[in-house]
């Protein structure tokens, strides 16, 4: 029914091509660039690839040989920020169905614009290497929570498996997640449901969520990306040093938010 193939669905099919429309113009300054940007002139000397095992981030690896069918890294560019304008052109019209947006309501759906070219992915559109399947899984993310905003118990499974699946390409992506949940959970809230009620309404994502932590916590320990001095994981509060840069990270994080939107009136 949501297939935007569907000949019976064409308004959201022109919602897509609107939204990669939107994409391409907004990142053609980016595509025509053509300057390696931070972690891409690493990956010309040194052949690195994106899906960097000790980054825990197998599925990725996987992915870049199979998109190469190589081992050997390939600027692939502009054609990967291609495909990434389409991926978030269709994340886009996910959360479309995720909002229950009314496609027809040209307003509505420009209010989706954001998703698809916004400043804090213009970073992920400047890699020349990472950027699609940094997209990729920002897609799994997508679909996970338009499946869990369903709160069908068939759906269960696979939501958890590809939000476990994202973790294996791009961990930060789970950010999606967490953030329509707590929205989910917030306007809940304000339409007056009671916290329990709403708890029971949400059991599925929040099983999601900890079904995915439980089985993914074991895999920390072939993390070999983001380590203390005394060789522990920060990822993990394990002492004193891993708690403080866990909180300056989220203070960090918050800070830059506020600097960002705050003498901004728009």
């Amino acid at each position: 029914r949501d297939n935007i193939l569907n000949p019976k669905n064409r308004p959201l099919l022109f919602c897509f091509l609107f939204f990669f429309a939107i994409a391409i113009c907004g990142y053609l300054s980016v595509m025509i660039f053509s300057t390696p940007y931070r972690d891409d002139c690493y990956r010309y000397f040194f052949n690195t690839q994106v899906g960097a095992l000790e980054a825990l981030r197998a599925l990725g690896f996987l992915t870049e040989y199979l998109f190469f069918l190589s081992n050997i890294v390939t600027d692939a560019a502009p054609f990967t920020q291609i495909l990434s304008c389409a991926t978030l052109a269709y994340i886009a019209c996910i959360f479309l169905k995720t909002f229950k947006v009314r496609v027809l309501n040209k307003w509505e759906v420009v209010c989706f614009t954001l998703i698809v070219v916004n400043p804090y992915l213009l970073e992920i559109m400047l890699y020349r290497f990472d950027n699609f399947f940094i997209t990729l899984s920002l897609l799994l993310v997508s679909i996970a929570a338009y499946l869990s905003s369903q709160n069908k118990s068939n759906y269960f499974t696979i939501q958890s498996l590809l939000l476990f699946l994202s973790l294996f390409v791009y961990q930060v992506a789970i950010s999606i997640y967490l953030t329509v949940f707590v929205y989910e959970f917030i306007k809940k809230i304000r339409l007056g449901t009671k916290v329990i009620h709403v708890i029971y309404t949400m059991k599925y994502w929040f099983g999601t969520l900890g079904i995915v932590a439980c089985a993914y916590i074991p895999f920390l320990r072939f993390l070999n990306y983001c380590k203390s001095e005394d060789g522990s994981i920060l990822a993990l509060p394990y002492n004193s040093e891993n708690i403080s840069v866990i909180l300056n990270n989220i203070g960090s994080y918050f800070y830059t938010l506020y600097n960002d939107w705050s003498p901004n009136i728009i």
